[in-house]
């Protein structure tokens, strides 16, 4: 599950990541607030993690968008925001910081059953409250996942049950770039699905093989196709694309997702069907997030990787 909900819009016209701030702007809260009959699920975790658990929103009605909103989506144990002293939660501080140097307002740049929908609903609300046609995403690690659900809608197996997520949003979906993620599964969770990330149902459980290695590069063919996580084969099995342009990221260093980013035979970050991919080396798995803001804004604001 993912320790704080996801953010942002963009930032103000300041551009020191000092001065980037949470949660939501006054207008985009009393908006939320104003459906909360819809929107209850945003509202509780911008209210369980406070200052760093989400960021954007427009400043007041008169403000105008330039840009299509971009959305980011962090992975396990990560924050909205950086939390000073935690190693793990850098949050989007610097992406904030360099599109908003770029000529975005803080207004552009924004599992169970419960988080799979509260998610989808949030980047509805997105749609909605900026009135925008398209919107970005940028998502990383475990948030790859989440975005490619509720990008494609469709049925999918969570602990709690099949969970109907809706129709596909492909068609309000710029780019959707994928950093760090696990789309099948992680080979340090093979033997490790007693803890809940780990999962057969909803986890990244990768499958099992007698005979073969998780992470070798070649795989024999009766290793070739093992039975992974149900949540992570609904979302691959399901062939509406995410969004019109796809890009994958990722490291061969990555020491969370594996040397070599392989799982039975597959680049396991790379996400089906990607327009275009781009292999880094010597970046850890927090580093392909926080060292590569620059080519993150190419492939969202130039379209090129």
């Amino acid at each position: 599950m993912l320790s704080s909900l996801i953010v942002v819009f963009s930032c103000l016209a300041t551009n020191a990541i000092a001065e980037i701030k949470g949660p939501f702007s006054s207008h985009f809260a009393n908006w939320l607030k104003s459906n909360d009959d819809v929107y209850a699920y945003t509202l509780g975790i911008v209210d369980k993690f406070g200052e760093t658990g989400s960021f954007g929103g427009k400043m007041s009605d008169s403000e105008e968008l330039k840009h299509n909103p971009v959305l980011f989506i962090h992975g396990n144990s990560d924050s909205a925001l950086e939390v000073e002293g935690e190693q793990w939660a850098t949050g989007w501080n610097r992406q904030i910081a360099l599109f908003t140097a770029k000529g975005y307002s803080m207004a552009e740049l924004k599992l169970n059953c419960n988080d799979v929908l509260g998610h989808r609903k949030f980047l509805e609300a997105i749609l909605e409250y900026t009135q925008a046609q398209k919107v970005n995403i940028i998502a990383h690690s475990m948030g790859v996942s989440i975005a490619r659900i509720i990008a494609k809608g469709g049925m999918i197996h969570t602990d709690d049950g099949e969970c109907d997520v809706g129709e596909p949003m492909t068609d309000r979906i710029d780019t959707l770039l994928g950093i760090a993620g696990a789309n099948y599964g992680m080979c340090a969770c093979q033997f490790a699905t007693m803890f809940p990330a780990c999962g057969e149902t909803s986890g990244f459980f990768p499958g099992s093989c007698a005979i073969g290695h998780c992470n070798a590069t070649t795989v024999i063919p009766q290793c070739a196709k093992p039975k992974y996580g149900k949540m992570l084969k609904d979302i691959n099995d399901n062939r509406q694309r995410e969004a019109e342009r796809i890009v994958s990221f990722y490291s061969e260093d990555d020491e969370v997702i594996g040397k070599g980013n392989m799982v039975w035979g597959k680049h396991t970050s790379y996400i089906p069907h990607s327009d275009y991919k781009k292999i880094f080396s010597k970046l850890t798995h927090g580093q392909i997030k926080t060292e590569t803001v620059k080519e993150q804004y190419s492939v969202i604001h130039r379209h090129y990787v």
